[in-house]
């Protein structure tokens, strides 16, 4: 995905420090990372002066255009991705903090049994479970 692209293509200015922002988000993946995470990476691996105020600006306007999410976790901040699907489940760990992305296929079951309850059509989902991994029981 190229989301230097979208924003052009959306009327946004493009500058140096958000087509780092950008950058960073392509280049991860599908790895979760908080705004202030994002913010130290575009230092460390740029000279470029920037601001947390242009990171968030730039995040809000990729989740404008449906290009990237967030997800918040109880009492922390919240961290975002790239969305490359329109579902995304993740299980935290309580202790050390690990993010696992639940299977679409146990995703497409949860769905199932909640438009089964509700008659809901469901189109998205997003949303946290928590608990303790294997490694901190």
């Amino acid at each position: 995905m190229d989301l230097i692209t979208k924003l052009k293509e959306n009327g946004y200015r493009i500058t140096k420090a958000r087509t780092a922002i950008c950058n960073i988000l392509e280049t991860s993946g599908h790895f979760h990372m908080t705004a202030e995470e994002i913010f130290r990476l575009v230092k460390q691996k740029s000279s470029i002066k920037i601001d947390r105020a242009t990171v968030y600006r730039t995040l809000d306007s990729l989740e404008e255009l449906n290009l990237i999410t967030h997800a918040h976790r109880p009492h922390e901040s919240g961290y975002y991705f790239v969305n490359k699907e329109n579902l995304n489940t993740h299980i935290v760990c309580k202790s050390c903090n690990e993010i696992i992305d639940l299977s679409k296929k146990s995703q497409q079951r949860i769905l199932s049994n909640i438009k089964k309850e509700t008659g809901y059509e469901l189109i998205d989902s997003n949303y946290i479970l928590r608990g303790y991994c294997k490694k901190c029981i």
